[in-house]
């Protein structure tokens, strides 16, 4: 159990009708043991002073602070003193002590904690040399709410009190712990570094870790906990209490039931990275994205059979974006849910676009994790393609990520059923990066799969990958999946691919991702001379394109 050092100088009295019923521990140390329940509690006043003056203390709030001198073996002690009138009629008087000391925020009426921290000015009062360093803790409560609900709210506050109990027994005689927020407690640990504060820590959260009772029934408590520790110099109470926050909020999103330090470069980059995604907010809101659009085309028949839609933005200070500068800082946030949403909705308009041009044709949007998992994602899929209510069958395609697939494979089979009653295909996409497992495509309703430019790349060098196209290709037939080749980069690898059994491609080596106003110029010009030749024409190629 750690060591325990004096107490700050801030302690409780309450009285009944001038009689004194309670003092806690830190009023006894101060008086030295003279304040009993039971006595007056005016003799407790040094001569001469005035004090505990209940008829002064309003039927609501805090009355008004006096300075008074107490009664001391070791002489008179000058304390401010206020007093705050309790539900039952009796007064809880808050004494603060030192020169300048000021009386810590109104008590918490459960807990009778102070709602605030003491300043740094208030810790230093009552020591002769400066505080050579000290730490602050932010202690949150995880899954208090299901506690609520479940106990409802006297057993919440039982286990209120007994977390205050646990973390008192914990903690150093002088810290300072305070109550400031429902299920949120702060503390103050002078002359602590890194090293006390693992031990006090590890401790404290061993003493939450014990069963609880509330209402005769067992509970384990947990806590996410964040510290911020200053040296001889560094910033206030109320800005490392910001930092504990902040890092106490890191221990929850990792799952919570632990301890996280405060980093200063980490916090740089999570201000950063708030900073970027409220710059895409606003990008979005002003219409600074765009799509571009790649084609997908049939190798064999020498056609075009559809266009994948790729976002970029516009920044106007940066140019236009592309989607690798912006996505990954957007990755499992809602926001990436936003832009999926938005490039549905430009995909969607583009298409309409084109069929009133006398053009029918099938664009592909990925899909993100995020958007995938939301439960209203098929009610608003569908208020989407209400925008488009005469659109031709295959007019919108859905591309899944395999690894965003199968993070909940009940719930992504689910969504692709949903799409094909709305008349949306959904195809996989990078099949090959993540599992690849034979039990996820008999579960996944998907029509297609794309398979991962990694492995299309290497197909004229790569025995290996080869075998693999060879052995997905052949499973994707035998399953009546469409697959289609991303990366085709030269006509060679277009041949190595049509002699395995793959027809359907699209990459840098067919087209680039271009405007929609380029779209149908260059869908003319490449079905006057595609780039690989009918079957017939075109065998001996084929078969020579494989490399021995």
């Amino acid at each position: 159990m750690p060591h325990r050092l004096p107490r700050p100088a801030v302690c409780h009295f309450r009285t009944v009708a001038g009689e004194l019923r309670w003092a806690d521990a830190a009023a006894q140390a101060l008086t030295c043991g003279a304040a009993e329940p039971g006595i007056k509690a005016k003799t407790l006043l040094a001569a001469g002073e005035r004090g505990f003056e209940e008829g002064e203390v309003p039927a609501k709030g805090p009355g008004p602070a006096c300075w008074v001198g107490l009664r001391s073996p070791k002489g008179r002690v000058q304390v401010e003193l206020r007093g705050e009138r309790a539900e039952d009629g009796s007064v809880l008087w808050t004494a603060s002590r030192g020169p300048g000391t000021e009386v810590l925020h109104r008590l918490d009426p459960l807990t009778r904690l102070p709602g605030r921290l003491p300043s740094l000015p208030e810790l230093s009062a009552e020591r002769s040399v400066p505080l050579a360093r000290l730490a602050v803790i932010y202690l949150d409560l995880d899954r208090f709410r299901e506690i609520n609900g479940r106990f409802g709210p006297s057993g919440g506050d039982a286990v209120l009190l007994e977390v205050v109990h646990r973390l008192e027994l914990g903690l150093p005689e002088d810290a300072a712990l305070a109550r400031v927020g429902g299920d949120e407690f702060a503390a103050v640990l002078p002359n602590a570094g890194w090293p006390e504060c693992q031990g006090i820590l590890e401790y404290c959260l061993g003493r939450l870790g014990d069963d609880f009772q509330v209402h005769g029934q067992p509970l384990t408590v947990g806590a996410s906990v964040g510290v911020a520790l200053r040296e001889q110099e560094g910033p206030s109470i109320e800005v490392l209490l910001r930092q504990a926050r902040q890092a106490a909020f890191g221990a929850k999103r990792a799952g919570g039931g632990q301890v996280n330090f405060f980093d200063a470069q980490e916090h740089a980059h999570e201000q950063r990275l708030a900073q970027q995604r409220q710059r895409i907010a606003e990008g979005l809101d002003a219409g600074e994205f765009f799509l571009v659009f790649q084609p997908k085309v049939d190798m064999q028949r020498g056609t075009i059979v559809g266009m994948e839609a790729l976002s970029r933005w516009n920044h106007a200070q940066r140019g236009v974006l592309m989607p690798a500068e912006f996505v990954p800082t957007i990755e499992d946030h809602e926001l990436s849910e936003q832009l999926g949403e938005w490039a549905i909705g430009a995909a969607i308009e583009a298409v309409r676009q084109w069929a009133a041009q006398g053009r029918r044709l099938s664009v592909s949007v990925n899909i993100s994790a995020g958007l995938l998992m939301r439960a209203d994602v098929v009610r608003r899929l569908s208020a989407l393609l209400e925008r488009f209510p005469e659109r031709h069958a295959g007019a919108l395609v859905l591309e899944i990520l395999e690894t965003s697939a199968i993070r909940d494979i009940d719930l992504a089979a689910s969504f692709i059923e949903s799409c094909r009653q709305l008349g949306v295909d959904v195809v996989m996409d990078d099949f090959g990066t993540g599992y690849s497992s034979l039990t996820y495509l008999r579960r996944l309703p998907v029509s297609g799969l794309k398979l991962d430019q990694s492995f299309v790349r290497n197909v004229l060098t790569d025995p290996q990958d080869r075998a693999i196209l060879q052995g997905v290709i052949s499973l994707a037939g035998a399953l009546g999946l469409e697959v289609t080749a991303e990366g085709v980069e030269t006509r060679e690898h277009g041949e190595a691919l049509l002699a395995l059994g793959c027809h359907l491609a699209q990459g840098f080596g067919i087209a680039r991702p271009m405007p929609a106003a380029e779209v149908f110029g260059w869908i003319d010009a490449y079905e006057r001379q595609p780039l690989w030749k009918p079957p017939s024409d075109n065998a001996p190629a084929m078969n020579k394109a494989l490399p021995p």
